[in-house]
């Protein structure tokens, strides 16, 4: 794998939240508390900055490779929808004339038009962007978590204010979230160490593993001891992957939360690539690691470091991967930022190749996942196509799709070789499309 670091790190606000890389202007972008501001990664040096509004404190930032905006959750309880070229505020959410709520700790852009955000009050929110309302709101039932609250200061009484003896508080905050597209559900995790699962589908809670209580056994009766770091869902295995800062690396059954196993490994920030099918885990000792995270036939599952890779700077912020380019952008509590490039090492193509063969050798796909992904092989985003061209395959898409679900379906037992000559068949189909597209592409130039 080439690991091609850029000559020096860019050094950025002391209260760096993350960073992103917006390849449209080719900026690294860094959000810290107070402002944001734009990198060449290569120069590293400043091009501008955009300072915050006073008394606007960013919690937490949130970026989807390809978009043209980028979101914050702050410390006045709203998200704002920034523009990614210029850090122009778009829209406030709520609205900017709404009263203050509980801090955001963690917020997800999800689509376009949705939101999801957590609170320091523990309460999950689903927003519409265009509307700025609110969709729906998840929250836990208060539990076991007592925070005792602060004592009065003496300077009260001396100002003549009454010394109110302290009371005792309930505290959860969501710390972290991750949501699965392929089946609506969203993952969060608390400051005291539960782990939930929310159908957005179903509108309900599907399973919570509530976390530890000091001086018990390690980690068979709930999520984590203390703060939840972060999660990752992958579907291919049917695994959750959790951080804690009780120092665990744990992976979960997605459907149930049943506990499949758990490693002794510091990993604050987490960012999962499906094309490649690698885990990146960034740490607090100046490394970040490559994770494979595999599944037998007997349904356990176990994670593999595949490779550590020393870095000039902690990795406790947020670590992001671009999985077209295979570049990453790694930040650390020291506001270091680093730029990397050639990180796997292995070329987009044959990622794509690799994942599309690994959805269709999978077992857990549904029927509907499948026939979107033959649809995908066959007509790949971006490819025009005719009506003509489309009323003569109908018939052929139509006897490929059930040939494929027979295939994966079939109570008789799975036919792999058949199957095998399926997938070559769709890849060649798309190579051989491409090939057209671009023949056209070039005579038409030559026209012109």
């Amino acid at each position: 794998m080439g690991n091609k670091i850029a000559p020096v790190g860019i050094t950025t606000q002391p209260d760096l939240v993350g960073a992103f890389y917006y390849r449209q202007t080719y900026k690294i972008v860094t959000v810290s508390r107070r402002n944001i501001e734009y990198f060449n990664p290569e120069t590293t040096q400043k091009t501008f900055a955009v300072p915050q509004r006073k008394r606007v404190f960013i919690n937490c930032f949130d970026y989807v490779s390809g978009h043209t905006e980028f979101i914050t959750g702050d410390e006045d309880g709203k998200i704002r929808l920034y523009e990614a070229p210029t850090a122009n505020v778009i829209k406030t959410i709520p609205s900017a004339e709404s009263n203050d709520g509980p801090p955001i700790k963690v917020v997800r852009l999800i689509s376009k038009r949705r939101v999801i955000s957590g609170n320091s009050s523990g309460e999950i929110i689903i927003w519409d962007i265009n509307s700025s309302r609110q969709i729906e709101v998840f929250s836990l039932p208060v539990t076991e978590i007592l925070v005792q609250a602060s004592p009065p200061s003496r300077r009260s009484s001396i100002l003549g204010y009454p010394r109110v003896a302290p009371t005792p508080q309930y505290e959860r905050s969501v710390s972290c979230l991750s949501f699965d597209e392929a089946t609506q559900v969203v993952f969060a995790g608390y400051s005291d160490g539960s782990i939930a699962a929310w159908d957005l589908n179903e509108h309900n809670l599907r399973w919570h593993n509530p976390g530890v209580v000091p001086n018990s056994e390690k980690s068979e009766q709930g999520g984590h001891f203390g703060s939840v770091f972060a999660l990752v869902s992958i579907t291919s295995c049917n695994v959750l992957v959790s951080t804690g800062s009780d120092t665990y690396f744990k992976l979960w059954e997605l459907t149930t939360g049943k506990l499949l196993g758990d490693y002794k490994l510091i990993a604050p920030c987490l960012s999962y690539d499906p094309t490649r099918d690698v885990l990146f885990a960034g740490g607090e000792d100046k490394k970040f690691s490559l994770i494979k995270v595999l599944q037998d036939n007997t349904g356990d599952a176990k994670a593999q470091v595949i490779k550590r890779i020393p870095v000039t700077h902690d990795v406790s912020r947020c670590i992001s991967y671009y999985s077209d380019l295979d570049v990453l952008v790694t930040a650390g509590s020291d506001s270091k930022v680093q730029f990397w490039k050639d990180v796997t090492g292995i070329s987009l193509e044959e990622s794509v190749q690799n994942s599309k063969y690994q959805k269709l050798n999978h077992n857990s796909l549904s029927k509907d996942s499948v026939t979107e992904l033959l649809a995908e092989l066959q007509h790949p985003s971006g490819i025009p196509t005719t009506d003509a061209s489309q009323d003569e395959s109908i018939k052929t898409e139509e006897e490929l799709f059930e040939r494929c679900k027979l295939l994966l379906w079939d109570d008789r037992g799975q036919n792999h070789e058949a199957k095998d000559r399926l997938v070559e068949g769709f890849i060649q189909l798309k190579q051989n499309m491409q090939r057209g597209i671009d023949q056209a592409k070039n005579e038409l130039e030559e026209q012109r």
